[in-house]
């Protein structure tokens, strides 16, 4: 039985060392560009279009809609995570990722009324 010598010529090894010479190169581009967008903010959550930006200093319970999500609620009025869910009862497994007209028509109230409390 003649063995069969899987050897690689120089030109071959030196193609297999470049191609991953390149990758390597690529993949750490991919890493460093992900790392700067991720320092300046640009990787941040995106929100559906129809929640309006509103800055805090001016938000107020007038400026709450019932489209909002608990989320947005709880980061806006800086609340702990659970504060809304505990004040309000609510035991829907999406909290906080559920706004309010969802949850109010789950929970068979009035989204106004909740906006209230």
């Amino acid at each position: 039985m003649d063995k069969k010598k899987n050897n690689l010529k120089p030109w071959e090894l030196a193609l297999v060392f470049g191609v991953a010479a390149v990758f390597s190169g690529q993949l750490s581009l991919i890493v460093g560009i992900y790392r700067n967008l991720n320092r300046n903010g640009s990787l941040a959550p995106i929100y559906h279009p129809r929640q309006q930006h509103i800055p805090r200093k001016q938000l107020q319970i007038d400026n709450i809609k019932s489209w909002m999500d608990f989320d947005y609620l709880n980061r806006s009025f800086q609340l702990q995570p659970n504060y809304l869910q505990a004040k309000l009862n609510i035991t829907d497994k999406k909290y906080p990722n559920i706004t309010i007209d969802s949850w109010a028509k789950k929970s068979v109230q009035d989204p106004n009324k909740i906006i209230e409390i």
